[in-house]
């Protein structure tokens, strides 16, 4: 090769290296050009047979197809690039490889292979000393535990990322572990605390709009479900202002959303409207059938609300038909219960039945498939330590004999005890599985199951924990009045109102009859009877006049959180004396 061409392709090497450095730094801030700079790096690569420099220009298009939501795209053009660094051992390359293959699996609801990924990644960054990798590793793997329903394992990978951000003084890493441990806290119904995390964040005040977008974006939300209306509508039409000076019309379209449903609760039902119906046009021109789903499921219930039965019923069809193409079946199950109350307010009951048949099937499979997620990250953090004890022993064998045999016997021990806590924790999951057959709810087997651990738990732990008995006031007279088949209905709406009341967290199951048992981990009697309180005025103020001019129903509980009762059984005991109380009180109240 002459000397001129050397400099040549000298010079482009480095160009390549310069227009990909800057592709990598731009690809959250400008995604547009992030991807016309990798599509240039890569094609001058390719011109001068630079296969590092191509490797890096996939990472970058593969990464900037994952802001695209082009997820299989993006798959293919990572997965190339890593294949290249572990063949040429560029460990750099790994770490940004791994790091965006784990975003990918688990934006495409892979969680389990995410979580393996992210548990990977920590290990190599631990191997490279590098601190900010590592913080983001942990707030990743954070993510993965959540979308599992591993909130204790999701909240400890938070916290530990924010503490690492917060060592290395980079204020945009502890944004971003404060607004995960946010989300934590909102999906567990733990409003108070997702809203100090998210004001914590908006206090960073980033430098990255997007950002910043979201972040009033959840702090809308969580205003929205603590009741204060004015606030929650501040953040989100500040949030949908940033997005559209990005000119991010999808992400603009879910805070439109987040808008309607404000203003829903403010009775300002046009305005809804537009924002729904804007939305949905978005959405649908974009090909994003899960988030059509979600509006029209939205933008159905609003005309149900208003009187539009026929309209509804067309919305929540397109809704039905949506989610059933992206397999989104969380929403398949909210539509079957939006079309049953729509059916039924338009007096066509047998659709109305056959949706709530639906709904309450969808609602075991759900219940399924959170357990079947639990059980795979299980499987996947064991795979991941046995594989590390693997390599320890691997390790040993090149120590003194006597030591080896020390350490190898250890590490048996402990094998064998987490593959017993593995087994113990598969069997537990599987034994749990049980529901009622006419309620949709858990039946007294679980609840039985769920009330010893948490009392358990509780008492070991010395957390508060509070259980509800309820009961249907003179539920013999509806049987012997309207019917078994009208009792029958009744206790299917009165699960409907406890279970829309809970959190995800807490546990609503049928005990017997027409007795109900909640059980409300962290929370004490208190605020359990203000949730129960909420459930005895819905029961109270249900239109049952739509199942018979004549019925009216009621609920009675009682609350106890006292732990000094010497079994969970003395416990359900404590919370009966308190529903007897409020029976002899005149029933149709709580008694704490």
């Amino acid at each position: 090769m002459s000397a001129s061409v050397q400099v040549q392709k000298e010079a482009v090497t480095a160009k390549v290296d310069e227009l990909n450095a800057l592709a990598w730094d731009l690809r959250r801030a400008d995604t547009k050009r992030s991807l016309t700079l990798a599509k240039e790096a890569r094609h001058l690569a390719q011109s001068a047979s630079y296969e590092r420099g191509e490797a890096y220009s996939l990472l970058a298009l593969g990464y900037g197809a994952v802001r695209s939501s082009n997820l299989q795209a993006a798959r293919t053009n990572v997965q190339q690039a890593a294949a290249f660094f572990n063949g040429s051992g560029d460990k750099e390359g790994q770490r940004r490889a791994l790091n965006t293959l784990g975003i990918i699996f688990g934006q495409s609801g892979n969680y389990a292979e995410a979580l393996g990924t992210f548990l990977a990644l920590q290990r190599l960054c631990a191997e490279l000393g590098e601190p900010k990798a590592a913080a983001d590793a942990l707030n990743n793997t954070g993510a993965a535990y959540f979308h599992l329903g591993d909130y204790t394992n999701a909240l400890e990978n938070h916290f530990r990322a924010l503490e690492a951000f917060r060592v290395i003084l980079h204020p945009e890493g502890e944004i971003s572990a404060l607004v995960n441990i946010g989300m934590v806290y909102f999906e567990r119904g733990d409003f108070e605390e997702a809203l100090d995390a998210f004001e914590r964040a908006h206090e960073y005040e980033s430098e990255d709009r997007y950002t910043r977008a979201l972040v009033r974006n959840h702090l809308g939300r969580t205003h929205l479900a603590l009741g204060q209306f004015d606030r929650a509508l501040s953040h989100n039409e500040a949030s949908l202002a940033l997005m559209n000076a990005l000119e991010d019309r999808l992400g603009a379209s879910y805070t439109q959303d987040d808008l309607a449903a404000i203003h829903v609760q403010l009775g300002q039902t046009e305005q809804a409207q537009t924002y729904l119906l804007e939305s949905l046009g978005v959405k649908r021109e974009a090909g994003d059938t899960k988030g059509e789903a979600e509006v029209c499921l939205q933008l159905g219930r609003l005309y149900v609300r208003t009187g539009r039965l026929e309209a509804a019923l067309d919305t929540l069809h397109n809704a039905l038909t949506s989610a059933e193409q992206s397999h989104a079946k969380a929403e398949v199950h909210q539509t079957h219960e939006a079309l049953a109350e729509a059916y039924e307010k338009n007096g066509q009951f047998r659709e109305a039945c056959l949706h709530l048949k639906k709904h309450a099937r969808l609602g075991k499979e759900l219940f399924d498939r959170a357990s079947d997620l639990r059980l795979q990250g299980l499987r996947v953090r064991y795979e991941v330590e046995q594989t590390e004890q693997e390599k320890e022993i691997y390790r040993l064998k090149n120590v003194a004999l006597a030591q080896a045999v020390e350490a190898l016997r250890t590490l048996t021990t402990s094998l064998q005890t987490a593959n017993d806590e593995k087994s113990a924790l598969l069997e537990k999951l599987e034994r749990q599985n049980r529901e009622d057959a006419l309620t949709g709810l858990y039946n007294r087997r679980y609840a039985d199951a769920v009330l010893e651990g948490e009392y358990a738990r509780s008492r070991r732990y010395d957390h508060t924990f509070s259980v509800a008995v309820c009961d249907i006031d003179h539920f013999k007279r509806v049987n012997d009045d309207f019917s078994h088949q009208m009792g029958d209905e009744v206790l299917r709406r009165v699960a409907q109102l406890l279970r829309s009341s809970v959190r995800q967290s807490d546990t609503a199951a049928r005990y017997g009859g027409e007795e109900f048992i909640l059980l409300f981990p962290e929370t004490s009697a208190r605020d359990a009877a203000r949730v129960v309180e909420r459930i005895r005025v819905a029961v109270a103020d249900y239109p049952w006049h739509t199942l018979h001019p004549d019925l009216k129903v009621t609920l009675s509980a009682g609350v106890s959180d006292d732990l000094s009762a010497a079994s969970f059984d003395k416990l359900v005991s404590l919370a009966d004396r308190k529903l007897y109380e409020a029976k002899r009180g005149g029933r149709n109240q709580v008694k704490v």
